[in-house]
């Protein structure tokens, strides 16, 4: 996932569109799969969680960043 997200980052610095509706996809799925593990393994997926969070927010400013201003 962390892949998948650095290259769509890439992607938009680079100037082309993506389509963020199979990334939101996947990282429900992950969220709701980790929401469902007994509290000791969900604590051992908390550093990847904690990776996957800040390159989401890292691509979301890029996001904000790359968009064109209005007018």
């Amino acid at each position: 996932m962390l892949g998948t997200i650095a290259v769509a980052r890439a992607l938009v610095c680079a100037g082309r569109r993506v389509d963020l509706a199979g990334l939101d996809g996947e990282i429900s799925a992950l969220c709701a799969a980790a929401i469902t593990l007994p509290a000791a393994d969900g604590q051992g997926l908390r550093p990847a969680l904690e990776a996957l969070l800040a390159a989401v927010d890292g691509f979301a400013a890029t996001l904000h960043d790359t968009r064109p201003e209005p007018g």
